[in-house]
């Protein structure tokens, strides 16, 4: 009887697995050239997930995800403990991750873009001590961001109030409470804009938080700290420190990345120095 069925459903493995591809082309950075190259998921016999709208999503520890059509998941992405995945932003097509998604200390999100680099992240209606990419509001303490690689696409994230636009969650105000660090954030490609909320900062710690450590190797980066008076956060760097002592975290150039700097929203140009540089 099976057989029988079989002949009826000449394309069965298509109907079984529509909601995953074999074939993706995509840029990594190669660490020996120095460059993006391009390299295809079947070469080494990966199979992504095409993402569709969601309410919820987890990216599963080892998972490939693919976004060739525009796809937008309501509530806050979450990543399994320890998890390593990888997002690929196909070109011509926007992914909106409308609460952020948590990549915390231990865990690493490499997100991916295709030869034009004109697939988009957008992430802006984040909870209050939510990193827009980063760390979360755990109980009254803000948790630390983890490892975030960006190979390219068009990449725009918002913290929530007193948290990064990648980097550490934000601390409640109770005693003791524990602001997050910035985490590892590794730029390789792409035009990236991080902008942080009310102490946070734009790439690193949240409101009290450190910064962490900052590599860039390509692409445009725009990071803007919070823009409050009282409490300025870093545009890479510290969260808001008030009073306190905290570490900037550490910043490296790649070879010929220029950065420029402004004490205001407006875009910076003022030139500030030239990779490559081990810490500015």
């Amino acid at each position: 009887v099976f057989v029988m069925l079989m002949s009826f459903i000449p394309d069965l493995k298509s109907l079984i697995y529509a909601d995953t591809v074999d074939s993706v082309k995509y840029l990594d950075w190669d660490d020996t050239q120095k460059k993006l190259i391009e390299k295809d998921t079947k070469d080494t016999s990966i199979t992504c997930e095409v993402l569709n709208d969601a309410e919820n999503l987890n990216l599963v520890n080892g998972g490939w995800y693919v976004v060739n059509n525009n796809v937008t998941i309501s509530n806050r992405i979450t990543l399994d403990t320890n998890g390593t995945a990888h997002l690929i932003l196909c070109d011509g097509f926007t992914f909106t991750a409308s609460k952020g998604i948590t990549v915390e200390e231990g865990q690493t999100l490499n997100i991916y873009a295709q030869a034009v680099n004109s697939g988009k992240l957008l992430i802006e209606n984040v909870d209050d001590r939510n990193a827009g990419i980063g760390g979360i509001a755990v109980d009254n303490n803000g948790s630390n961001g983890g490892t975030v690689i960006i190979n390219g696409g068009v990449i725009t994230t918002n913290g929530g109030a007193t948290a990064s636009g990648i980097g550490g969650g934000g601390a409640g105000s109770a005693a003791g409470s524990v602001s997050g660090k910035g985490g590892t954030v590794i730029i390789n490609g792409g035009i990236v804009t991080a902008i942080g909320k009310a102490g946070g900062s734009g790439i690193g710690g949240s409101t009290d938080g450190a910064g962490g450590s900052v590599t860039i190797n390509g692409g445009t980066v725009i990071a803007n700290g919070s823009n409050s008076l009282v409490f300025p956060g870093e545009a890479i760097g510290r969260g808001a420190k008030g009073n306190k002592t905290i570490d900037s975290g550490t910043l490296i150039l790649g070879t010929n990345i220029k950065l420029y700097g402004s004490d205001s929203e407006n875009p910076p140009t003022t030139l500030i120095t030239t990779g490559p540089s081990d810490n500015v």
